[in-house]
């Protein structure tokens, strides 16, 4: 199989384009729901229930690992998927709360099959050749993402759209939630729009519209906190906060402790501890 994922951006690629061989397995478990578009060829996936469906040639589906765990390529093919998870939303392009109210009206999800159409099938190998030929830039998921959507809302109804997204329609994606269950992970506003599959500028903007304020100086300041926080824990070394905050070395942890409270750490540990003291 040849898999042409662009690895060497700054960040994972939403967009995968695949050539895969007859009698080829694939394994959807443990892995995000994704778009799922046959450009040619076929492949049968496996439902849980044992069911089996055939998507050929200029049809896809939504494969949510919930529901589809399985496949095999029954003649060789080409394959485009796009990643799809709730953290998309942060574009502002994904059309979960447009399509709430019709999946009101689904009482039972059902796995389809959908036709590309002659405009869709154009662009999806639009996109393939950009893949294949590796024309993209840092922007190339942003920006065809909101092609994608805007086809989608162009060519199929609102209610093939809510039965197509149905698995993750109820999972809708809250900024402040992924702020705040993420910040910890990341070194940098960089590193944190890259973790929410944007551009810098994108999530520089709904950054601002949810948080009220600026990342850089919302992520120094929770960071600020979180230090004072930690260091009451006598258990832990400065080399392990230092690990914990991203920081360097310890030299580095100490220079940003000397920046913000104006103490190095060993100083302000001293410090907390007098003052728990105090209190208890």
């Amino acid at each position: 199989m040849v898999d042409r994922n662009m690895c060497g951006a700054e960040r994972p690629r939403l967009f995968s384009s695949k050539e895969l061989k007859a009698g080829e397995s694939l394994s959807f478990v443990d892995k995000d729901s994704l778009l799922f578009f046959v450009l040619s060829g076929e492949v049968v996936v496996v439902a849980h229930n044992a069911d089996c469906k055939r998507i050929r040639c200029n049809q896809f589906a939504f494969i949510c690992p919930k529901y589809i765990y399985a496949g095999k390529v029954i003649e060789d093919a080409r394959i485009l998927t796009i990643d799809i998870f709730p953290s998309l939303q942060v574009h502002g392009l994904y059309p979960l709360d447009s399509l709430r109210g019709e999946c009101s009206h689904i009482t039972k999800y059902r796995f389809q099959i959908y036709e590309m159409g002659h405009v869709f099938e154009l662009f999806l190998n639009y996109v393939y050749s950009c893949l294949e030929y590796d024309i993209v830039c840092n922007s190339f998921d942003e920006w065809k993402l909101g092609e994608l959507f805007l086809l989608l809302q162009k060519c199929y109804t609102q209610m093939e759209l809510a039965s197509l997204f149905y698995p993750i329609v109820s999972k809708t994606f809250d900024f402040k939630t992924f702020v705040l269950s993420n910040y910890r992970r990341v070194k940098s506003v960089n590193e944190f729009a890259a973790l929410a599959h944007c551009s810098l500028s994108t999530f520089k903007r709904r950054f601002i519209e949810e948080m009220h304020e600026v990342p850089g100086k919302w992520l120094t300041d929770k960071k600020m906190v979180d230090i004072l926080d930690e260091l009451k824990n006598e258990n832990k070394s400065f080399v392990e906060l230092s690990e914990d905050f991203h920081f360097s070395s310890r030299a580095h942890f100490s220079t940003f402790c000397k920046k913000h409270f104006g103490k190095t750490p060993q100083m302000l540990r001293a410090e907390l501890r007098t003052s728990y003291k105090y209190i208890k």
